[in-house]
């Protein structure tokens, strides 16, 4: 050990990035994940210095298991490293004691802070100014619990006076970082989802920052298009750039087009329309045609394309058609009557209609991509569909370019994958939805077979899982001579079935890691493994 103190920075923090790295891979951000990091920090000084900056990096981050305990520990040391001019002003106002007040910190946590997401900083503050002598307060459930509980509970006027000012005093503590780049993000599809009308962290945020900081520029922004103007003029006075938002369109709203006119840069602009008008996306369109050249549209299947909008269509890379609950595939009709559609590289069918569905036209959309699509995700879990040979021929044949495939289907049309493997060579993801219990393991060893070395990721979701053993030890082993030795396998089941430790025990024996669990935040736990470079097989 003390020869390991000589280690240049370079390599103890290279050594630190891959134990972060592995902690950050899950969804429930566990204590014991990032204890051999941890422990890092006990071996001296320096080793402290180089592993401080992972563990305080990101630590702002959703947190599904300890909400209410991590947020009293996290926000509490970052009021230890406020001023002491903002400590007074938050003493004087009642928001935190005596103690909190004199605090110092050991050393600066915030300068090591690299991902802020302002809503989520926002539930954390919110976690934390709960009375923990509230003889209702139950922290275990608190725990558990979705922040958004939290912030729908709050009517009290005074409480919420304190939220925002804390807030405030925090997002000018980061903000005033002027040697070091944040990642800014501000999410809000929960807010979206529990129609949410009232943005308090939002209404005076452009005073909260440091007068020293430039105007921001955004990873990541969620909106919807009913929030209050007052909302977007004032995110209007900080926000200069965002790299990739999306908008729920669901009524007009000048003051959103206004603010998406006035930024300098969009680089993805995503748009979710809820049965709209269509002088809305003209408009939208028509507002930031000049500052983004990627728009992916989502739309419901019971609506329709107007031909005039033709003129802005090479720029819209992304289309998903949504289900509207209604059985209509009419605006799968709209596409599938254009000519040519070489300008999308994202398609998605999400459609469950109860009418009888031909095929045919998603095999006439597929093929006039003229063999750029990359992204394609394809639900067939209901109603009653025609020619789906043809459909699958066609993604065989149109798509060599494709590196990420989604698939809801039952499971008996596993049969057709291996054909698309045989010629899709460059794909980097597959996400396999089973929509019944039937054994996929005499049709999984087949696609075992054609499986490419480019493959990164494979999720396999099955509630039910009625699995042969010898077939499950075949599929392994044609992975393992495709030369996908790191293969990071996740079983998740809803129920506990026969020989599930027989089904372990395969796993450890193919593969360097493995785990069991039962169904847990599946879709959730896809999208954090998006950029992971190892072959990730997840079968649920």
């Amino acid at each position: 050990m003390s020869t390991a103190c000589f280690f240049p920075p370079e390599i103890l923090q290279n050594i630190f990035q891959i134990l972060i790295d592995y902690a950050n891979k899950t969804i429930d951000i566990r204590i014991r994940k990032f204890t051999s990091l941890q422990k890092c920090l006990l071996v001296d000084r320096y080793w402290f210095s180089n592993s401080v900056i992972f563990l305080w990096k990101n630590p702002l981050r959703p947190n599904h298991k300890k909400n209410y305990t991590t947020s009293k520990l996290l926000i509490s040391t970052y009021i230890s490293c406020l001023s002491e001019s903002s400590k007074n002003f938050l003493y004087e106002n009642n928001i935190i004691n005596f103690n909190q007040k004199i605090s110092t910190p050991f050393c600066n946590y915030n300068n090591y802070l690299r991902d802020l997401d302002f809503t989520e900083l926002f539930y954390k503050v919110s976690y934390f100014l709960l009375n923990p002598d509230d003889e209702n307060l139950d922290i275990i459930t608190l725990d558990k619990s979705d922040p958004i509980e939290i912030i729908k509970s709050y009517d009290d006027d005074i409480m919420n006076q304190k939220r925002i000012l804390l807030f405030g005093e925090l997002v000018k503590l980061f903000t005033s970082q002027t040697f070091s780049k944040l990642n800014y993000n501000l999410k809000l599809i929960n807010w979206i989802k529990n129609k949410i009308r009232k943005f308090p962290h939002l209404q005076y945020l452009s005073n909260f920052i440091s007068p020293n900081s430039s105007l921001l520029n955004l990873n990541y922004v969620e909106f919807q298009s009913c929030i209050p103007p007052q909302i977007f003029i004032e995110l209007s006075n900080i926000i200069s750039t965002i790299d990739e938002i999306y908008i729920k369109l669901d009524i007009d709203n000048v003051a959103l087009f206004n603010f998406l006119y006035n930024l300098k840069k969009i680089h993805l602009l995503k748009i979710d329309f809820d049965h709209f008008k269509f002088k809305i996306i003209n408009n939208l369109i028509k507002f930031t045609s000049f500052i983004t050249d990627n728009y992916e549209l989502i739309i419901p299947s019971d609506e329709f394309i107007p031909l005039d909008l033709s003129l802005n269509f090479t720029k819209i890379t992304g289309l998903e058609i949504s289900d509207s609950g209604i059985d209509s595939i009419d605006i799968v009709k709209s596409w599938s009557n254009f000519q040519f559609l070489p300008f999308l590289t994202t398609l998605k069918f999400s459609t469950s209609t109860l009418i009888k569905l031909d095929l045919e036209l998603y095999s006439d959309i597929i093929k006039k991509t003229n063999g750029n699509l990359i992204k394609l995700g394809i639900s067939l879990n209901d109603g009653l569909f025609f020619h789906n040979i043809h459909l699958f021929n066609t993604i065989s044949t149109y798509c060599p370019k494709l590196r990420d495939f989604d698939l809801k289907i039952k499971g008996r049309l596993l049969y057709y994958i291996p054909l698309i493997l045989q010629n899709c060579k460059n794909l980097e993801k597959i996400n396999l939805e089973i929509m019944d219990d039937k054994n996929i393991t005499l049709l999984m060893y087949k696609i075992g077979k054609e499986l490419s070395k480019n493959l990164k990721s494979f999720y396999i979701y099955q509630e039910v899982v009625k699995w042969d053993i010898k077939f499950f030890h075949i599929f392994l082993k044609y992975c393992r001579l495709n030369s996908l030795y790191n293969l990071k396998f996740k079983f998740k089941y809803s129920q506990s079935f026969e020989n599930m430790k027989n089904y372990s025990k395969i796993i450890k024996k193919y593969i360097n890691k493995g785990t069991i669990s039962r169904w847990s935040r599946i879709k959730e736990i896809t999208n954090n493994n998006n950029n992971n470079n190892n072959t990730n097989l997840i079968l649920v």
